[in-house]
């Protein structure tokens, strides 16, 4: 089924959720995959625009939609203000300034004129945007696919050959869109005069001031799921032509209809991050581990041009299964409590999922599938040696329950840890049992199980790239290959 598809049978049955879109239109009973989950809850979003981080939706968000925050290499998280038009206030500044001072953050100036911060850290990011909320900051969205930036110059308002407001335009129509959810991220731009500095032409949609008015781009809203503009546009039945006819001469007559329907989606806008702040049972998902306040890096952290930043991979990581040879017999296994059952807060709508420490170095990942029960795993996928497998999406493919790397897509079974779509990675499964409203899992010495998967021992430090082969973007020298091309053709993640 197609995304339109999709979109046009939840749209007329008026279905709120992935249950009962599943059970509906879909398998009964099935978990989905780490396809259908984000499309399902784009679909819904675009819809109804309800909090991402509700039980019924939580499950369905992909790597950054699940935190609100893009998912960096290392685990940590980016943090993204909104500053509609490019416009900033000195106070504003200032703040950033001193939280990203304060929680070691690198930053850098986005291509949307705003500032990003890397590497926090997971339970900083409710204390990080309640001080930028304090100085009038709001989330830029800059984790999902919704409006991102309408870049602008400054037009009329400083420029001796601007024509129009370009700055004044461009807020209106970035805070008028703010938050509102599409098939893929989109962008605006708005320029004050033909000389076009805020590139209007290469956005989604964008307006260039002229004598005689604005020049107008047009965007786009049916499209499939992740797919841009421009290829919409090329295969939209008339081309641009046509849409023309359709949203400015009104050929159809649902102009009216668009803009009410538009319009609803505008009044629901909330600042999803003020509500994560407030929301003591939203704000306790932010937890490295549930089990401990103690945290982890995952990456060793490096000083590079005076700022923080995680180091290098290697351009390749050998392979890596984990298997239960390495471990004592289970015999020799314990049943350990690790985490309450309100930790995993589980549900019948969505599956849900935790971080616990054991040991001294061990990470594991809980899981909760509606009617299945409960799950354990290593927490570190060996990919990438990334500790993110608790933020992964929770599928099924034939009746077998997976769980789906966020970083890279590496998808490995819950009840024995095979990776299904790679043969040359596998983790660590474990049983769990609820007992007296705690999760008890099965498990090995603490000893035994941390010399296997403890943290210290596959952390990614700055000489590992050295040791492995440095990535191909830091790499001196031209093209590699024997026959002067650019080496692997194929697409790594």
């Amino acid at each position: 089924m197609s995304r339109q598809d999709l979109l046009a049978v939840v749209k007329v049955k008026k279905l709120s959720d992935f249950r009962t879109i599943m059970d509906t239109i879909g398998e009964q009973g099935s978990q989905g995959c780490e396809i259908c989950k984000p499309a399902i809850g784009s679909v819904l979003a675009g819809l109804h625009n309800e909090h991402v981080m509700l039980p019924k939706h939580h499950g369905n968000q992909d790597t950054n939609d699940k935190f609100m925050a893009n998912i960096q290499r290392n685990g940590s998280f980016s943090v993204v203000p909104r500053m509609a038009g490019g416009e900033v206030k000195p106070e504003q500044l200032v703040a950033i300034g001193q939280i990203a001072s304060d929680y070691g953050l690198y930053t850098k100036i986005t291509g949307g004129q705003r500032i990003d911060m890397f590497g926090a850290k997971k339970p900083d990011l409710p204390d990080i945007w309640a001080r930028l909320h304090k100085v009038g900051l709001e989330s830029g969205q800059a984790y999902g696919k919704s409006l991102r930036t309408v870049k602008s110059c400054v037009g009329s308002t400083w420029c001796r050959f601007g024509v129009g407001d370009s700055v004044g335009l461009a807020i209106d129509l970035e805070n008028r869109y703010r938050g509102v959810r599409a098939p893929h991220k989109f962008k605006g731009g708005v320029s004050g005069c033909v000389r076009e500095c805020a590139e209007a032409q290469s956005k989604d949609f964008g307006l260039i001031a002229t004598d005689k008015g604005w020049n107008r781009r047009a965007a786009y809203q049916s499209a499939e799921h992740l797919q841009r503009t421009a290829p919409w546009v090329e295969s939209f039945d008339g081309g641009l032509a046509k849409l023309q006819r359709i949203l400015i001469d009104d050929e159809l007559g649902i102009c009216a209809d668009l803009e009410a329907e538009m319009a609803s989606l505008v009044d629901s806008y909330e600042d999803e991050w003020k509500k994560a702040v407030q929301d003591p049972l939203v704000r306790s998902k932010f937890r490295q581990f549930v089990n401990t306040p103690e945290r982890r890096e995952a990456v060793e952290i490096v000083a590079e041009r005076g700022q923080n930043r995680a180091a290098d991979w290697p351009k390749e990581f050998p392979s890596q299964k984990f298997t239960l040879a390495s471990l004592p017999p289970k015999s020799q296994w314990k049943w350990v409590p690790l985490a309450a059952v309100s930790d995993l807060a589980p549900n019948d709508e969505n599956t849900t999922s935790a971080a616990v420490r054991y040991g001294k170095d061990s990470q594991l990942a809980i899981f909760h599938v509606p009617h299945k029960g409960y799950y354990a795993t290593q927490q570190m996928c060996p990919h990438k040696r990334a500790f993110v497998l608790d933020h992964g999406i929770v599928g099924d493919k034939n009746g077998e329950l997976y769980v789906s790397c966020p970083l890279h897509k590496r998808n490995f079974k819950l009840d024995n840890g095979d990776c299904i779509n790679d043969a040359d990675y596998s983790v660590l499964a474990f049983d769990v049992r609820p007992e007296g409203g705690k999760l008890l899992v099965r498990l090995p010495p603490e000893d035994e199980l941390d010399m296997v998967i403890g943290a210290s021992k596959w952390m990614v430090r700055k000489d590992t790239a050295k040791e492995m082969g440095g990535i191909a973007a830091t790499a001196v020298g031209g093209c590699g290959g024997d026959n002067g091309g650019c080496g692997d053709p194929k697409l790594e993640w």
